[in-house]
């Protein structure tokens, strides 16, 4: 190998240089979002916006008279779904091999951004709510910001600059020895993925779709559902100057990219068990629901629950509703209790308040909810509350 350099990164970012360089075709961004191959040098990458969710709620919360006294316990309940301010942070450095060189990658992840994902609600496979997660994209956006200015200050094409992000990608350590190896029900947002140092190949595959749609390039998943086990890749959109396999969605080639194993290139794909079909998954923006609560206790028996939820996504939350009830040690719900919200565009609040009339002699804890096309998208329980 070459040398090994160094240059600063934005933030809390480092990316080490480039060693070698191979090749000078190019994967043109254009205004298509698409892979081609061409001479033009890489072009600019946008600077990004205040990412969404850095302005956070206010701490600031209101004094209430709680005037009841069989209900008092479960007076000044509190809490939060959104990430808490950073305060210790986990320090990953990265390592890996592409274009005839070596490349490193230092970064700081805030640890209570982990804590934040440990904590959401549901490890399903909606992955339009781990790839366009806002509160992990600073640090996506970090990523790939320094392999394009890399890129660019060291004069590699476009293509040049995806497949080092490729290679950044494989080169993390993977779940399983194999590459044809399934995925559990386990999603991680890419993020988790960056802080575990890797992941099985639905994790590698979202991680990899984050940084290439930053770059600019148009991605889908490819679900391999119907291989043994199944298998997940991703598909780069690309026109007919680009060799290898790739899959046809809504009239435009994605070339089959391999995110797991080092070594594989564009177009290439391992054998998946003689399966070859596969389905095209379109990555949308998703809302990200977060809110707060805290409750007090009126004297006519009643606890009043006010709530304010945002959201943080890059698209609407069309008539979300918040739920809430009070779990008794025994499992049993009382005062279970809803209500709708408003429609929730990018970065909009609103505030509810909810009444209900919880038993005074038991020990209870608060379950709180937010829904979303009637499918719980976050949820919260307070500690138990034991009575005076």
């Amino acid at each position: 190998m070459g040398r090994r350099g160094f240059l600063k990164g934005l933030g809390t970012g480092i990316v080490g240089v480039l060693a070698g360089c191979a090749g000078n075709t190019e994967f043109n961004r254009g205004d298509t979002g698409q892979i081609t191959e061409s001479t033009h040098t890489a072009g600019e990458t946008a600077v990004p916006s205040t990412p969404a969710g850095t302005d956070e709620p206010s701490d600031t919360v209101e004094e209430t008279t709680d005037d009841s006294e069989g209900l008092r316990h479960l007076h000044g309940i509190t809490g939060r779904t959104h990430p808490k301010e950073p305060e210790r942070y986990y320090g990953r450095r990265y390592e890996w091999e592409a274009l005839g060189g070596e490349w490193w990658y230092e970064v700081e992840i805030p640890r209570a951004l982990g804590d934040y994902y440990e904590e959401r609600y549901g490890r399903g496979h909606n992955y339009d709510r781990y790839a366009s997660d806002p509160y992990g994209r600073p640090h996506i956006d970090l990523l790939a910001d320094e392999l394009d200015r890399i890129g660019r200050e060291k004069r590699l094409s476009g293509r040049q600059i995806v497949d080092l992000s490729v290679a950044f990608v494989q080169g993390l350590r993977y779940t399983e020895d194999r590459v044809t190896a399934g995925f559990d029900q386990s999603t991680s947002y890419p993020v988790e993925t960056l802080i575990d140092r890797g992941g099985d190949c639905e994790d590698s595959t979202i991680l990899l779709a984050a940084v290439l749609r930053r770059l600019g390039y148009d991605c889908v998943l490819l679900g391999f559902f119907d291989a043994e086990p199944v298998h997940m890749a991703l598909g780069v959109k690309g026109d007919d100057s680009i060799s290898g396999t790739y899959y046809e969605h809504d009239g435009a080639r994605y070339y089959y990219v391999e995110t797991t194993g080092e070594g594989w290139q564009i177009g290439d794909m391992p054998d998946l068990g003689g399966s070859t079909a596969a389905e095209t998954i379109a990555i949308e923006p998703s809302p990200t629901l977060v809110y707060r609560y805290e409750t007090s206790v009126e004297e006519s028996g009643e606890v009043i629950v006010d709530v304010s939820v945002w959201n943080y996504g890059r698209t609407v939350a069309r008539t979300p509703t918040f739920h809430a009830e009070f779990e008794a040690e025994t499992g049993t719900a009382y005062a279970r209790t809803e209500t709708e919200l408003d429609s929730l565009g990018h970065k909009d609040g609103t505030d509810t308040r909810l009444r209900l009339e919880p038993p005074g002699d038991r020990t209870l804890r608060l379950n709180t909810s937010v829904f979303h096309r009637n499918e719980i998208h976050d949820t919260d329980r307070s500690e138990w509350r034991r009575p005076v």
